[in-house]
């Protein structure tokens, strides 16, 4: 009984020590009104908040996983993760935050995406220096 208890509580302790993934689940933007040279602002809608140490102003990456198969060596999958743009928060709960972007990909050109812009399921996380 006591091997099956510390086995348990072994588990417990492993799943506690990897970090989570943090997303974008949420996406809010202006209504485009038709007006020359209109800014239109999005906010988005983060998986993580003040218990992780996000604060109003703090930069934030934001990744996506890509995955490519290549077809020369056994049509082995090959994954990247892919730093896409920054956000800035603008607003922060407890575990959830609100961020605008700050720097995108197409501003510097560094990778070609299907879709340039931040999407709903892409990873988010703190910027480091």
């Amino acid at each position: 009984m006591k091997r099956l208890f510390y086995l348990f509580l072994c588990t417990l302790i492993s799943y506690s020590i990897y970090a989570n993934e943090y997303i974008v689940f949420g996406v809010n933007q202006n209504l485009p009104m038709g007006i020359p040279n209109e800014v239109i602002l999005k906010d988005y809608y983060l998986s993580f908040g003040g218990h992780q140490g996000l604060r109003n102003g703090t930069i934030v990456d934001v990744f996506r996983k890509i995955s490519q198969i290549n077809p020369l060596s056994n049509k082995k999958r090959y994954k990247y993760k892919v730093k896409i743009g920054e956000m800035k928060i603008i607003h922060t709960e407890e575990s959830t935050s609100i961020a605008r972007i700050h720097k995108t990909n197409k501003q510097n050109k560094l990778i070609i995406l299907d879709i340039d812009s931040i999407l709903i399921g892409d990873l988010v996380d703190i910027h480091i220096k």
